[in-house]
């Protein structure tokens, strides 16, 4: 309910002026539309999940311990300073937070775009 009788008339020109009302909103929904069309969404997802649980058996094979056990595209993992830093010269990934003076907690994170080469390199690294 809009109570000011100056404002009431143009409310909806004045909330587009100022960014409340997207005037471009159908452009996101064809995003989703066009992601959801023919499972898209879902083999590119699929795509990610896997290769994160391939990474996931690489952290394990090569006894890097988990912060948490994730059944996602994230991996969250405890390095060690020294390791983190090499690994920060050849690979991107997100700080989550400091464990203790010598780890620290991380997130490798998969998607539509990783290739399984990306993957194997990281792990070939890690061996």
């Amino acid at each position: 309910m809009i109570v000011n009788k100056k404002l009431r008339d143009h409310f909806r020109t004045y909330m587009k002026q100022s960014g409340g009302i997207i005037a471009k909103g159908w452009l996101l929904g064809l995003q989703f539309y066009t992601l959801f069309k023919n499972g898209l969404y879902f083999e590119l997802t699929k795509h990610a999940d896997e290769l994160a649980m391939k990474l996931k058996q690489g952290f394990h094979n090569a006894s890097i311990p988990f912060y948490m056990d994730s059944p996602t595209n994230q991996q969250f993992v405890i390095l060690t300073n020294k390791l983190a830093e090499k690994l920060s010269k050849e690979f991107t990934y997100e700080f989550d937070h400091v464990v203790d003076d010598e780890h620290i907690c991380v997130c490798f994170c998969t998607n539509w775009s990783t290739s399984e080469d990306d993957v194997d390199k990281l792990l070939e690294f890690l061996s």
